[in-house]
């Protein structure tokens, strides 16, 4: 029986509809705490709303990527403008901070709390004589980043006694045969209670389930190996003989693992708490011509395609899908890396849907740096002003209503990016297997806080391509994994039949 139920919201004093959203939450008895990122423009607003709710609990969410830094001077995560560089603009998509500047950055974070001030707290970050010299001083709290975690758990051995753990991002502990798992488990069992908080929780299937829900209950209610969820919940999907590729759920296991897991764990919804505005998606199709579809086929059926200059080879299902891709978008990289022009269809149909949005600013999301290129070089070609929304001014300028046409790649959205004051329509030039990113680049406009009755989310797909099996996936209840090997299937006559 559950004592206590926590209901954090992050994000609190990023911005003014965000901070009055979660005091909302709080007061129709949502939301029980909160976590301020106090480098952020209504961060004192926040605080100072925040004392008319006593029974609110407030805390600090640490920030690496989002902002302008407390701090000033640090060079290994700002760029030239002094703000956080985003993550998209590190070269594996990761923060590489200094573990000095940012312990320093951090500490003037936390010591911007009042309320705290009578919590001692550790960050256990930099070098490893820093990270122990942290851990042998007293404290109420211990910070660590999730790549510290194996370490951690080999310092310490036997003498891991913190009661309590939580875990933000629980998702990132859904790989059960990851380093990160395999250590964290060893000490798990020392942990009297656990929390984990995730706005994606399944986000590849409901495999992913597993690991996240035995680090929260040792195996209690899915099992404590991963075979014996399978045998409980999945069968055989994918095989080839004795080898078995993917499984899939059966009937009705969806179901019986919610039910399993619903006593620890709860599900909000903004549509269920808060007043959202419409959804409407829809799907703009453009048809390729006889010369274009011949080559897109010509890659899936023998996979490899002929193009001037150089031979595209694809040797598995996630190659091939990603070349497919490509190709449904109008280009396609040869092994130079460098890209050669398909069909220009998707351009010419963006063009279409920013002129059919009547001035209304539009948010475009790209996939590859091809599509960046030739959308840019489109748009000029035709006098359309647009921006790039790559830095906290960009961010800025959209939201004021400054630019009219936002180019954006999914990766870089980000959980907590406030987009909704810019526009409420959406454009997906190149379309991505990740119900992840996707999800969240749409909830940057559709959130509350929008001020439109109505988000529009504007999908391009080339009609008879890969598109439209990534389009039923994406809506299909996460059997991502599933419909990207069934999509790249060489299948003559089941595609020929799509295109007629």
């Amino acid at each position: 029986m559950i004592n206590q139920l926590i209901v954090n919201a992050d994000d609190f004093g990023m911005t003014q509809a965000n901070t009055i959203g979660i005091l909302v939450g709080h007061s129709q008895g949502i939301i029980t705490s909160t976590t301020c990122m106090m480098n952020m423009p209504y961060a004192e607003f926040a605080l100072k709303e925040a004392k008319k709710f006593p029974q609110l609990g407030v805390g600090v969410h640490l920030v690496l990527t989002v902002g302008r830094p407390l701090v000033e001077g640090a060079q290994s995560y700002t760029d030239q403008n002094g703000d956080f560089i985003r993550p998209k603009d590190y070269p594996d998509g990761k923060p590489d901070a200094n573990q000095d500047e940012l312990y320093h950055e951090w500490k003037a974070e936390i010591e911007k709390w009042e309320h705290l001030h009578n919590l001692k707290y550790e960050i256990v970050v930099g070098t490893e004589k820093e990270r122990i010299a942290a851990l042998r001083n007293n404290a109420d709290i211990y910070i660590i980043n999730r790549d510290n975690v194996k370490w951690l758990v080999e310092k310490m051995g036997s003498k891991f006694n913190f009661d309590m753990v939580v875990i933000d991002e629980l998702s990132s502990f859904k790989n059960y045969n990851s380093q990160r798992f395999r250590s964290f488990m060893k000490v798990r069992p020392r942990v009297k209670r656990m929390v984990g908080l995730t706005g994606t929780p399944s986000s590849n299937g409901l495999m992913d389930l597993f690991a996240e829900f035995k680090v929260l209950d040792m195996g209690k209610r899915l099992g404590r190996f991963i075979g014996e969820y399978r045998n409980n919940y999945f069968e055989p999907d994918k095989r080839n003989g004795q080898i078995i590729f993917s499984y899939k759920p059966l009937p009705n296991a969806e179901e019986q693992i919610y039910k399993q897991i619903s006593d620890i764990t709860i599900s909000m919804k903004s549509t269920d708490y808060l007043e959202m505005p419409e959804l409407i998606k829809s799907n703009y199709s453009v048809t390729l011509d006889d010369k274009e579809w011949n080559k897109y086929q010509e890659l899936k059926e023998d996979l490899v395609l002929e193009l001037p200059g150089g031979e595209i080879t694809a040797s598995n299902a996630a190659v091939l899908s990603n070349k497919l891709i490509q190709m449904a978008n109008g280009a396609i990289y040869d092994e130079n890396g460098e890209f050669v022009d398909v069909h220009s269809k998707k351009l010419e149909a963006l063009e279409d849907l920013i002129e059919s949005a009547n001035g209304k600013p539009v948010l475009v999301a790209y996939w590859f740096k091809h599509d960046l290129e030739r959308i840019e070089k489109h748009l000029k070609s035709k006098k359309i002003e647009f921006a790039r929304l790559d830095s906290d001014k960009s961010i800025e300028d959209w939201n004021n209503g400054k630019i009219s046409v936002a180019l954006i790649h999914p990766a870089s959205t980000g959980h907590g990016l406030n987009l909704q004051d810019g526009g409420s329509t959406i454009i997906w030039f190149g379309l991505t297997w990740s119900l992840e990113l996707y999800e969240q680049t749409n909830a940057r406009l559709w959130r509350q806080g929008q001020k439109a009755k109505t988000v529009v989310i504007e999908h391009i797909v080339s009609k008879g391509t890969i598109d439209e099996q990534i389009i039923q996936a994406l809506e299909g209840k996460h059997k991502v994994q599933d419909s990207l090997i069934s999509a790249v299937k060489v299948n003559l006559s089941k595609s020929e039949s799509i295109r007629g």
